[in-house]
């Protein structure tokens, strides 16, 4: 009876010393506010479905800048624009690390590449990707990507030729992954089969396998008893990771056997010659410096297509403006980006897209290094720090009636808190190029075709957590030629 009691007893202290720790009322007027957070778990069972929009009511509730608790890990959530840019321009040196997460340390490789890694490491990195991106052959950049373009529109035209039904997702994804693959490696992924099949579909499979595991919330990663128990097991079943990176790696080694450095082919090519010395940690970080391109240049690419077609589907008024301004602007068959600056409409229409539907609504978190006050805020050292880029997006402030498709938001100027690709050091570095695809694409659909459902009836327009992004449920349209 006495054990009993002495068990009962642990138990209790042991679920209410984090109870009142994660939740003590502090009378330091800058601390954090936030919702109540429970033992062990913190705020992770609150979290555990609809996360983005149970994450957007703390914000109209805490405001700008909150607290969390993720298991062990006290979390900040970043929702007002200039706390945003006094953290991550003002004070990045304080905000630029990764934390030490199973899933980021696997999907880094350790904390190598671009995306996951830190410090002096993650500079160099950057540098040298950025030397090569910028010594890429331009005019070849866009004519491959104007080939791909010119393929995938080909390739619709024989659905609407036969009056089949279209599913954008597979093709739409195989898009992305000709544009990177041309980009990166100087191949070329046919587009003349209907189905998606072989190498490029389990390609595909294995991109969306790796995002799938970025998961936010996942319990291995924010309780530090599991974390090494979480990351054997993203040993054992990672096998999508380590795949891409085979992938990556043969290229690599081909592309050392027969480079010209006089010639450079492709951003392979420019990273060998940027790194300089063949050691083996310079070719890890090549290929995970391309793993992080390739990753992100796929996944978020296709799933921001993906929402616009629905987004247009179920807003045929604007569809129809789209058009007309294509049809009145656009000198020859195909549209070009010389045709984008006449053509604001279309470029509000993918800003709309992008607004309501963030490509990633968290992004990668970052950590604090030092105890900082920001804004009158104070975020204690060892923080974890996520930019909510799905409340920007929907906060009345900036956008007033937020869930209203409305392009003319975007007509004129931007607001400021139009941020989906970060900002300071750590943005994303091909946020250019990615626009870039988006718009070639869809001018040249949407000057193509009328795109429809197939029961005259909106697309599911739902938000559906897929790894670190939204994606919508598959769907199929009609393609009426214009």
């Amino acid at each position: 009876m006495v054990y009993l009691k002495n068990i009962l007893i642990f138990l209790i202290i042991f679920l209410i010393n984090p109870l009142v720790k994660k939740n003590k009322k502090s009378t330091k007027e800058n601390d954090l506010k936030g919702p109540i957070a429970l033992p062990i778990i913190g705020n992770l069972f609150g979290l555990r479905n609809d996360t983005y929009s149970i994450m957007d009511f703390y914000h109209k509730m805490y405001g700008g800048i909150y607290r969390l608790w993720f298991g062990d890990y006290f979390v900040v959530s970043l929702n007002d624009p200039e706390i945003i840019r006094e953290i991550f321009i003002k004070n990045y040196s304080n905000f630029s690390s990764r934390p030490f997460l199973p899933t980021i340390t696997f999907g880094s490789f350790n904390y190598r590449g671009i995306s996951g890694s830190n410090g002096d490491y993650w500079k160099r990195n950057r540098n040298l990707l950025l030397n090569a991106m910028k010594k890429s052959n331009l005019k070849q950049t866009y004519d491959n990507l104007s080939d791909s373009v010119n393929s995938l529109i080909n390739l619709m035209k024989e659905f609407q030729s036969s009056n089949e039904s279209f599913q954008p997702d597979m093709y739409l994804r195989k898009y992305a992954l000709t544009t990177m693959f041309k980009y990166v490696f100087n191949e070329t992924v046919s587009f003349e089969n209907k189905i998606v099949q072989g190498e490029e579909a389990e390609l595909i499979d294995n991109i969306n396998e790796a995002f799938n595991f970025m998961t936010l919330g996942n319990a291995g990663d924010f309780f530090k008893i599991l974390q090494p128990l979480y990351y054997q097991y993203l040993l054992y079943r990672g096998g999508c990771f380590n795949r891409i990176r085979t992938l990556i790696r043969n290229r690599y080694i081909e592309h050392r056997k027969t480079i010209d450095i006089e010639n450079p082919r492709d951003l392979l090519d420019l990273l060998i010659i940027e790194y300089g010395d063949h050691s083996d940690e310079n070719m890890i970080s090549i290929v995970q410096v391309c793993f992080d391109v390739i990753l992100a240049g796929v996944d978020t690419l296709a799933s921001s297509l993906e929402w616009f077609l629905v987004m247009l589907c179920n807003n045929q008024q604007i569809q129809d403006t789209v058009y007309n301004e294509l049809k009145e602007t656009v000198v020859g068959p195909v549209v070009t980006l010389n045709d984008r600056p006449s053509t604001p409409y279309t470029m509000a229409c993918i800003k709309e897209t992008i607004r309501l539907k963030a490509p990633a609504p968290f992004g990668l978190p970052h950590t604090t290094d030092q105890d900082i006050i920001v804004k009158g805020h104070f975020i204690p050292k060892d923080s974890m720090v996520l930019i909510n880029f799905y409340s920007l997006g929907r906060n009345p402030k900036d956008f007033p009636d937020p869930l209203k498709f409305d392009p003319n938001r975007f007509i004129g100027s931007t607001p400021d808190s139009f941020m989906p690709f970060g900002t300071g050091p750590r943005n994303c570095i091909g946020q250019a190029l990615g626009m870039d695809q988006i718009y070639l694409l869809l001018s040249n659909i949407f000057l193509n075709f009328k795109i429809t459902s197939e029961n005259g009836k909106k697309l599911d327009d739902t938000d559906y957590v897929s790894g670190l992004n939204l994606k919508p449920a598959k769907y199929k349209v009609c393609l009426e030629k214009r």
